[in-house]
């Protein structure tokens, strides 16, 4: 089984894990699941998730103990099954994260890159935690807490502290491992292997990853990334330039075209 890269987490968010972690054994669970994660967020204060969740409660009314003791009772009947990726927690323990969870990872990484930031940090899982795909999403839905909200929150109060913003059409993540600021959840190594054969190949190198949220076809992408930052990578092929999702949403063909025009004699991906 697959471990998850410690290098991708904050020390703040490396903490919750640990504290889910606690919170599985007393209420004699297999796995971290999202429930108990945000149970974690918000029993801790000084984060950059609980500045967010005590800026609802400031401007928004939001009663975080009533929120706390739904999301307590959640937490305590949750089930999910096993996601083949083990958080090492303290003590060198590995721990089995949940389907959910590694999902929940995956795409706060996403959230986290796309701000140009290093490592995952608690307000991107907060954020990702809220997102309609996460079994805590309507625990925090009935309290206003949405991913729209959360940006709102962050323009708008004083109390958070701004987050960087990604401007642009595309990011090269091959650009942005050599700068230190890319990570794979972690690797899949047959699969790379099977990706740089093909993309090696002097014809016939589209290739379309297909599977459920949470397989990993993002992270396969960052972690072909990484390679090629290191010269391990297909040859020939110097950028891997991703398409901004929400650019594709405003409109899909010029994001496309911006996207071929920057791969030029890369990788284009598309997520």
């Amino acid at each position: 089984m697959s471990t998850l890269n410690p290098d991708l987490l904050s020390k703040d968010l490396d903490t919750i894990i640990n504290e889910a972690v606690a919170l599985k054994d007393e209420f004699r669970k297999n796995v971290i699941y999202p429930e108990l994660v945000l149970l974690a967020l918000i029993r801790r204060p000084k984060t950059a998730a609980r500045r967010l969740l005590d800026a609802f409660a400031s401007t928004r009314g939001v009663d975080l103990e009533k929120l706390e003791r739904q999301v307590l009772l959640a937490a305590q009947n949750r089930t999910d099954r096993n996601g083949n990726l083990d958080f090492v927690a303290r003590g060198n323990r590995k721990v089995p994260l949940s389907r959910q969870t590694v999902i929940l990872l995956d795409d706060a990484l996403s959230v986290a890159n796309s701000m140009h930031e290093v490592r995952i940090d608690t307000d991107h899982v907060l954020t990702v935690l809220a997102e309609g795909s996460i079994s805590t999403s309507g625990l925090l839905r009935q309290y206003g807490i949405t991913p729209k909200a959360i940006k709102d929150i962050v323009a708008d109060s004083s109390a958070v502290l701004p987050i960087k913003r990604s401007s642009g059409t595309t990011q090269d993540h091959v650009k942005a491992s050599q700068r230190g600021q890319m990570r794979a959840v972690y690797f899949r190594e047959d699969l790379l292997r099977e990706m740089i054969n093909i993309l090696t190949q002097s014809v016939n190198r589209h290739i379309i990853l297909i599977g459920p949220d949470g397989v990993g076809k993002r992270t396969l992408a960052y972690s072909l990334a990484l390679l090629m930052s290191e010269g391990k990578g297909p040859s020939g092929l110097k950028s891997l330039v991703q398409v901004d999702e929400t650019a594709l949403l405003d409109n899909d063909l010029q994001a496309v075209r911006a996207g071929l025009s920057k791969a030029a004699g890369g990788i284009l991906f598309i997520p």
